[in-house]
């Protein structure tokens, strides 16, 4: 049983959609300013 490392993956998977999720705003929010 590997559910340590499954959660482990599941979480590092998702970080990475929250870091792209704001970098994604955050581009969002530039083109708006302009």
């Amino acid at each position: 049983m590997r559910t340590g490392a499954d959660t482990r993956d599941l979480g590092l998977i998702g970080l990475g959609l929250v870091l792209l999720g704001g970098v994604l705003l955050a581009r969002r929010r530039e083109i708006a300013a302009r």
